[in-house]
């Protein structure tokens, strides 16, 4: 009784001196003015035998906020109390989840979202629907933006728009790539040739044309304006399941898979010749999302092996992966300074992680959804992003640094 009651007024003691001189302390502290010492006390009083005093620690360690951050994950590492191991991981993710937040939600009709589309603009939104067809919004007010004239229930697995933002082409389960004027939302034209559902569609950087690849094992050139194909490349050896246009043009990087729970592999084709390059093995689960950076010379790749992997394109060699999803990672995408990471969570992990691309130290995340994340996508203002989920929604986030 005596050993709790002094662990008590220790604590009480330190508490005080380290809300000092301001007795109304903001409920997130300046790092200059946090005593280090005191946080780390406060950190050691997480794993106190007096209830009230850990309690007490961990709500002041709230109060101080980003500023003990760096210290609650030292200590998270090196814990060997349980209680206090769990509270470390309650406080990080509580802190961190407080620099990500959602600014706005746009919700279709109780229907999964299965990809996103941006405008170069950043202005809307395009949601391909998993049992309906297709949806868009303005970013700034949450409005719909444009009506296309596609009623469809078929799953759609590709979306993606032209660099001027006038043109969207979407891939479904019904074997048909379909492209539609931004403008009109009217449906232009329809890439037919595919034996198994389109899962990859891209236009090259030219415009003119449109690479789509599918469950039937290919990938396929077509000409926008006459529909026509133009080539189909040999000896694709398994299903495509994601594809990428490198910016030059010159490459397609794959997600190739034979089976959700089997190894995923990335290949890389060359587009002029329509042969494999280069093969990317690594991944142990199915491939979910390739994404190259804006100079071409990395690609980002997400997995249900709950792992995102940068790549150097060149060598084929692994530069960094990001390791702390707990469920699959569904997709992955660079900001727009190149400079960091996106990736979503699905139905076991439903969140938003930030990475720094240089340390591979993962940054901040957002607090759970209620449902698995399906999609994400980096706005050109460096500030925001939009993700798709499993609940019907696209939610669009702002981090705060």
């Amino acid at each position: 009784m005596r050993s709790q009651f002094v662990g008590l007024m220790s604590f009480l003691i330190v508490a005080g001196s380290a809300l000092g001189q301001d007795k109304a302390a903001p409920t997130e502290a300046k790092k200059s003015d946090v005593d280090e010492k005191a946080v780390r006390t406060l950190i050691n009083q997480l794993a106190d035998n007096v209830f009230e005093v850990r309690e007490a620690a961990q709500k002041r360690l709230t109060e101080i906020g980003e500023p003990a951050l760096e210290a609650l994950k030292k200590a998270a590492k090196e814990s060997g109390d349980a209680e206090a191991k769990q509270r470390l991981g309650q406080l990080i993710q509580a802190i961190q989840s407080s620099f990500f937040v959602e600014v706005r939600r746009f919700e279709p009709h109780n229907n999964w979202i299965s990809r996103l589309a941006v405008t170069p603009n950043g202005q809307q939104v395009v949601a391909a629907l998993r049992f309906g067809s297709l949806q868009s919004w303005n970013v700034n007010d949450g409005k719909e933006a444009i009506a296309f004239d596609w009623k469809a229930t078929i799953p759609s697995w590709a979306l993606t728009l032209s660099r001027d933002g006038q043109r969207l082409l979407v891939g479904s389960e019904d074997r048909v790539a379909r492209i539609f004027d931004m403008k009109s939302g009217k449906l232009i034209k329809e890439l037919k040739g595919h034996t198994g559902g389109v899962t990859g569609a891209a236009f090259l950087p030219d415009g003119k044309r449109a690479i789509t690849g599918g469950a039937d094992r290919s990938l396929r050139i077509w000409d926008v304006e006459s529909a026509k194909e133009l080539r189909a490349f040999e000896n694709v050896p398994d299903d495509v399941h994601c594809l990428a246009v490198s910016p030059d043009g010159k490459l397609i990087a794959v997600g190739h898979t034979n089976g959700y729970e089997k190894p995923g592999t990335i290949r890389l084709w060359d587009l002029d010749s329509g042969r494999e390059v280069r093969t990317l093995p690594g991944h142990t689960m199915r491939l979910c999302s390739v994404c190259f950076s804006a100079d071409g010379k990395t690609l980002l790749s997400s997995s249900i092996d709950k792992t995102v992997r940068l790549w150097d394109v060149s060598s084929g060699q692994v530069l960094k992966t990001f390791q702390g999803h707990t469920g699959g990672v569904e997709g992955a995408v660079f900001t727009i300074d190149g400079k960091r990471v996106l990736s979503v969570g699905n139905e076991a992990n439903p969140v938003v992680m930030m990475w720094d691309v240089a340390s591979g130290a993962l940054l901040f995340q957002t607090t759970p959804t209620d449902a698995g994340l399906l999609d994400v996508v980096a706005l050109a203002d460096g500030r925001h992003c939009l993700t798709s989920g499993k609940d019907g929604i696209v939610r669009l986030w702002q981090w705060k640094r």
